[in-house]
């Protein structure tokens, strides 16, 4: 099970239709306010986030991100 807790806000245990949806999007979906001034483009940092825990499960950086 994947489990994402955001700090100061809710704990998420996400379902299999979330696994396909970046972090920003399944924060959306599920109602946590997540800000994202360019919509999620990469074109500022708004929807930084920091993984404290569990980076070992994260994929790679893409080339936005980077």
């Amino acid at each position: 099970m994947i489990r994402i807790e955001y700090e100061h806000e809710s704990v998420l245990n996400l379902t299999d239709t979330d696994l396909n949806l970046n972090l920003l999007e399944i924060s959306l979906k599920h109602g946590i306010n997540h800000v994202h001034a360019c919509g999620g483009n990469a074109r500022c940092s708004t929807c930084r986030v920091l993984v404290s825990d569990g980076l070992e499960q994260c994929e790679p950086r893409n080339a936005k991100e980077n």
